[in-house]
């Protein structure tokens, strides 16, 4: 693979010049420049580091792995900075004119800032192809993106509604006592065990009646859409059919005070200057992450069918279809083993329950953009009563894009069967990896 970085290094960062004056006369009694030198692991303002691979172009018509790494320390790019206080006896003034720097390091913001040393040392990237699992792998999500936007998915869980639907009796007991507990609650004025009754409603709702109510839903817009989605398999096939879309996209943010003393910026200047209180320091903090898929599938349907076969394909698309998948959202509990494991996502993309067969992909690709960024706001008090604030913004991001081969995601060349290697052959895939 290719890989090319950039560096803008850190050094010593003139910040401003300091003067004190005879509030008097006038005469300029003393004259300061404040150089500000951060530590080691701030040596960079910012860093760029990219693997991936060249290709002929353009029009450029085919693509390949990427990681690209990068960084912004915000709190090295000096921010306008200047001030003119009177000491309180009105013998001296003070002036500072240039900027600030922020002296929060990056690791202190957050666990995922001290990763800017990542960049740094390479002892935590691996530099053949950038790839690490430290901070915004999306490698994993591979298989279930496949799962999720390639041809012929069932629309609807027939099978495990069927089989939840004796729940309903339950389902509806557990509401009923629940409204009437309630209406003894509020009679006798007991809190404690409303909201016993409360919590345990709570969660006839979220595993009960939600799930009830969406596979009625999605059974309802299937029968709707049935014969249209089968004409359209039936007339795809054959056809090179893209798929894309958005996977999955998350977004958190923090609020932390950092500091109610101090507002973490240098140069600091003469004690005079400052109020009671030097000022505050406050942290926002936003974890963003986009994963999307896209991928090119050809699949074949036989143009002379059997008398069943589009019974089959109508209990297939109602997702009546018995595979490990259907049998693992029957176990008990199966969706709090799934909140730490991924079996139900290693089942899913294991399970063969899709109205085609013979599937292969030209290209698939699952992609990335991780981002943890960080916004510094730094106030300063100063003694006539005025304040200033500065934002110092910082950022560490991840650019990520994975291949598949044309039978999904984590198989190698060695993986395929014979039967594999002849689809491969009639459907015109002559480039496998």
């Amino acid at each position: 693979m290719r890989f090319r970085q950039t560096s803008r290094a850190s050094g010593s960062i003139y910040c401003g010049t300091y003067k004190y004056y005879n509030n008097k006369t006038g005469a300029l009694l003393q004259t300061l420049e404040y150089n500000y030198t951060p530590g080691s692991i701030r040596s960079n303002v910012t860093r760029r580091l990219c693997w991936d691979e060249l290709h002929k172009g353009p029009p450029w018509r085919s693509g390949g792995p990427l990681n690209l790494w990068a960084y912004n320390d915000g709190g090295l790019d000096p921010q306008p900075y200047s001030k003119t206080a009177v000491d309180k006896w009105g013998l001296g003034r003070y002036e500072y004119t240039g900027g600030a720097c922020c002296t929060l390091s990056p690791s202190s913001l957050s666990s995922d800032y001290s990763l800017m040393q990542v960049v740094n040392n390479t002892g935590y990237i691996d530099y053949e192809d950038g790839s690490s699992t430290l901070f915004g792998d999306v490698s994993d999500e591979g298989h279930r993106a496949w799962h999720k936007f390639k041809p012929g998915q069932p629309t609807a869980d027939l099978a495990v509604f069927l089989a939840e639907a004796l729940e309903i009796t339950r389902m509806l007991k557990t509401t009923a006592m629940f409204f009437k507990n309630v209406w003894k609650s509020i009679r006798s004025a007991s809190g404690r065990k409303l909201a016993r009754e409360a919590a345990l409603q709570n969660l006839n709702t979220q595993f009960g009646w939600f799930p009830f109510v969406g596979d009625c839903r999605r059974l309802y817009d299937t029968h709707k859409t049935a014969d249209r989605r089968i004409a359209q398999l039936l007339r795809d096939s054959g056809q090179w059919v893209l798929r894309s879309g958005t996977h999955r996209r998350t977004l958190e943010a923090t609020d932390v005070v950092k500091s109610s003393t101090s507002p973490y910026v240098y140069p600091t200047l003469p004690s005079a200057m400052y109020g009671t209180s030097r000022g505050s320091c406050f942290l926002r903090l936003e974890d963003k992450q986009t994963i999307w898929f896209s991928g090119r599938f050809r699949y074949y349907i036989p143009k002379i069918r059997s008398v069943n076969w589009y019974p089959n394909m109508y209990r297939k698309l109602q997702g009546l279809t018995i595979t490990p998948a259907v049998l693992w959202e029957l176990v008990p509990f199966s969706w709090l083993i799934d909140w730490f494991t991924e079996t139900g996502d290693f089942l899913n993309s294991q399970s063969d329950s899709g109205l085609v067969n013979n599937l292969a992909a030209k290209y698939a690709y699952i992609m990335g953009h991780t981002r943890t960024e960080a916004s510094v706001r730094s106030i300063t008090n100063y003694c006539d009563g005025s304040s200033q604030m500065l934002i110092f913004p910082y950022k560490i991001e991840r650019k990520q894009r994975v291949g598949a081969s044309p039978f999904g995601f984590g198989l190698k060349s060695a993986d395929l069967s014979g039967r594999q290697i002849g689809i491969l052959a009639s459907l015109g895939i002559t480039r496998m990896f």
